[in-house]
């Protein structure tokens, strides 16, 4: 566990402190994030593609991993996070948080002989002035896998996973979040599906529930009810038809720091966000 934390402070601290706001507006900066991705992931012996595509405003570029399963005939698993963060913040919880958990996960991975083909995939282009515009990153890999005809098990998004505080009491969070930070205290992920999702969900649930003692709780809704549940890369997948989740610690609703200078390293529980880690690495191996 010392390494796997270590290794997550040290993406954290790359991405958000030493290189800090990454987004349109801060082009060499989302190049020096990438250069990260590549060299971290090359390092693990894994071959990352590049898939460029364009915004009304400029070039763009997710990264992908793709492991090879050894049975064709099974769907595939999609595991995401975005590794731009939202203009004037560093995004240490949103998002490198979890783009540091996805490079752990391809870590845990790489090396394994799987029975399902898996794709990694880092995306660009997820926060303004792109976000809910059709050119979000997960849209266009969305629409790529929905071209190619790809049979997708599910798609995971990763998303703001290393801050534990209490809920922000100014928006109200919902009822349900302010009581489970009563009972148990702000020690939790939520993962969140749409109703279509549902069976995807229950699956990968099942084994996150059994695979740590790091408490989850699964919240499957409509999102015309919820719109909060469709605010990450998972919404792209639903657009395309295909089963998708998000696992978080409710960013905005929890996070003070959501979209601002203070979302820092510092803010974050490496421990909780390590024991968050080591059970998703376990839950997706068990999906493999």
């Amino acid at each position: 566990m010392a390494d796997l934390a270590a290794n997550l402070r040290r993406h954290i601290d790359v991405l958000a402190e030493l290189i800090g706001e990454r987004n349109t507006s801060r082009p060499s900066a989302l190049e020096l994030a990438r250069r990260y991705l590549r060299s971290e992931l090359t390092a693990m012996e894994l071959v990352v593609a590049e898939t460029p595509f364009e915004t009304h405003v400029r070039s763009a570029l997710n990264l992908e991993v793709v492991l090879p399963g050894s049975k064709p005939a099974k769907s595939t698993l999609v595991i995401g996070a975005h590794y731009d963060s939202a203009a004037g913040t560093p995004g240490a919880d949103d998002n490198a948080s979890a783009v540091a958990t996805l490079l752990e996960i391809a870590r845990d991975l790489s090396g394994r002989k799987l029975k399902r083909k898996t794709r990694l995939v880092f995306y660009d282009c997820e926060e303004p002035p792109h976000f809910n515009l059709g050119e979000m990153g997960t849209h266009f890999h969305a629409i790529q896998m929905r071209r190619n005809g790809e049979k997708l098990l599910g798609m995971i998004c990763l998303e703001s996973l290393g801050y534990f505080g209490e809920c922000q009491k100014f928006i109200k969070p919902p009822w349900p979040l302010r009581l489970l930070d009563s009972i148990i205290g702000p020690r939790y992920l939520i993962v969140v599906s749409n109703v279509a999702s549902i069976p995807f969900g229950v699956r990968f649930v099942t084994k996150l529930f059994t695979s740590g003692k790091l408490p989850i709780f699964p919240a499957a809704l409509p999102v015309k009810w919820v719109p909060d549940i469709a605010l990450s890369d998972h919404r792209g997948y639903w657009e395309q038809g295909f089963r998708a989740l998000m696992i978080t610690n409710t960013a905005h609703l929890r996070n003070p720091n959501y979209h601002t200078a203070n979302d820092r390293l510092e803010t974050l529980n490496i421990d909780r966000l390590t024991k968050a880690c080591r059970q998703i690495q376990t839950a997706v191996r068990r999906l493999l």
